[in-house]
């Protein structure tokens, strides 16, 4: 009687257990969830026209300027943010900056922002040659940004991003 009992109730325990699964699926590390909306890959970026060429050679050197804002919330309540800069001032001498920050994030569904707290970064600095690199995981600094998903004339699905006063940065999912 006790193991048809259990073998009949096993169907029970395994729907409650995806049920279960299935409820926690968006859920940050704060109990918030983070809508699929924001789930994704979201990249900015823009480069100067300025062209830097080597004349004896004739050989392409790269932009004058160059930059690029990525974030990937994911659905579990982390992020990854990515910020590289670059530039060329004269001949082969480029500039390099990466930045990239690991964090948990917190969703505020009445005011449509999002806290990024960082619990690493890593950091590489390029210099005509000389590199420097570091990693903290101490005296890390929040973000908060106001979200707004929207689509743009030719129908793409972007989400602006505002960090502070000014005009909203557009972003576009990978």
């Amino acid at each position: 009687m006790k193991n048809k009992l259990m073998r009949a109730a096993r169907p029970f325990v395994f729907l409650a257990l995806i049920f279960t699964w299935v409820s926690f699926k968006n859920i940050g590390n704060d109990g918030n969830v983070i809508p699929k909306e924001l789930v994704g890959e979201w990249q900015y970026g823009s480069a100067s026209m300025t062209e830097i060429w080597d004349k004896p050679t004739n050989t392409f050197l790269g932009n004058s300027f160059e930059l690029s804002v990525g974030f990937h919330f994911k659905a579990d309540g982390t992020y990854e943010e990515y910020f590289v800069a670059g530039s060329r001032l004269i001949g082969s001498c480029r500039i390099n900056i990466f930045n990239v920050s690991y964090g948990v994030l917190q969703y505020d569904a009445a005011t449509k922002r999002i806290t990024t707290i960082p619990n690493r970064v890593k950091n590489k600095f390029y210099n005509c040659g000389s590199l420097s690199q570091s990693e903290k995981t101490t005296e890390l600094k929040s973000n908060t940004y106001e979200l707004k998903p929207a689509v743009v004339a030719n129908g793409t699905k972007v989400l602006e991003i505002k960090n502070g006063p000014g005009p909203a940065t557009i972003f576009y999912k990978k």
